[in-house]
Formats: C-alpha cells, sequence, structure tokens
C-alpha cells in the first residue's frame, strides 16, 4: 500500500501546467473482520451448519477459503434431519 501511495504522490507531484492535487488520493487502511472460528475446529463446522446465507458464511471463515469443513457441516445438517425423522417415526410408533 505504501508503494501505492508513493507512486501516486511521483506521479501527481510531476504534472506540469496542471493542478495535481485534483488527481490525489490519499488511501486509507480498512479494519478487516478476523474469522469467528479457526480452521479445522468442531466450533467451525458447527457454525457452518447452522450458516444458511452466504453472509454468515462469509463471517464465520472470514472470507477464507472454506475447504472440507463444508463437506462435514453439510453431513452434520444431513445427520440431524435423519435424527428428527427418525424420532417422529419412534414417536408414531409408540402412539399407534
Amino acid at each position: 500500500m505504501n508503494k501505492v501511495m508513493k507512486q501516486n504522490d511521483q506521479y501527481t507531484f510531476f504534472l506540469d501546467g496542471y493542478d495535481g492535487s485534483v488527481l490525489a488520493y490519499k488511501l486509507n487502511k480498512k479494519m478487516v473482520n478476523a474469522p469467528i472460528t479457526h480452521p479445522n475446529t468442531q466450533k467451525r463446522i458447527v457454525v457452518l451448519a447452522k450458516a444458511r446465507m452466504h453472509g454468515a458464511l462469509f463471517h464465520a471463515t472470514g472470507g477464507g477459503h472454506i475447504t472440507h469443513d463444508v463437506f462435514k457441516s453439510m453431513a452434520i445438517s444431513v445427520r440431524e434431519k435423519e435424527i428428527k425423522s427418525t424420532e417422529n417415526k419412534k414417536v408414531h410408533q409408540v402412539e399407534g
């Protein structure tokens, strides 16, 4: 970023006969949000399993790459649905 700022200052300074300050631009450092989870942890897998929208996935990973954690989180979602359906079947069998 410093390199870009130096180049910008040089180019706007060397404009002969023109007001270089019009083209000058100051770069501001942005705060980067850190991911709320760390890769390859159970907490991350659970958070990814509960994430329903892209923003939630982005927030959980901090915008980083999502590798095998996503597949594990998908497996958790599928297993939870299977458990719920099995419990419903048990309830209906006991009642019926």
